[in-house]
């Protein structure tokens, strides 16, 4: 495999504190919490006397904020779970297939992660 962690200090930090919360929670919480923002703004500015244009501008940016929601989700945790995975699998020479398995995987979620941001 690539790079492994051996220091377990270094392991628990990123299996326990980088993994789940700086790339997994923060971005979906910020992008979560911006989304629903704008979705009252735009619940407002419905009830406010603004031109119909503008109303249905402001519908279709909200709509591809939480579509863009969906998709940083949907490839976005792949990655983060395998990347899990990979740190707590222990390296052993006589398991080539798990080996080979676990980069083909990480392989795909990778591609995924990447498709992620092809998006933007």
């Amino acid at each position: 495999m690539g790079c492994n962690i051996y220091n377990t200090i270094s392991k628990r930090y990123y299996t326990f504190f980088y993994f789940p919360f700086v790339t997994n929670v923060l971005p979906i919480t910020t992008t979560i919490t911006s989304s629903l923002l704008a979705y009252r703004n735009v619940r407002r500015i419905v009830r406010l006397q603004r031109p119909v244009f503008r109303r249905r501008l402001d519908r279709q940016m909200t709509a591809i904020t939480l579509a863009r929601v969906v998709v940083l989700i949907a490839l976005g945790s792949p990655y983060i779970f395998i990347s899990l995975y990979q740190i707590n699998l222990n390296v052993n020479t006589n398991n080539y297939m798990q080996l080979a398995l676990v980069e083909l995987i990480s392989a795909v979620s990778a591609s995924l992660l990447h498709t992620n941001f092809s998006v933007n």
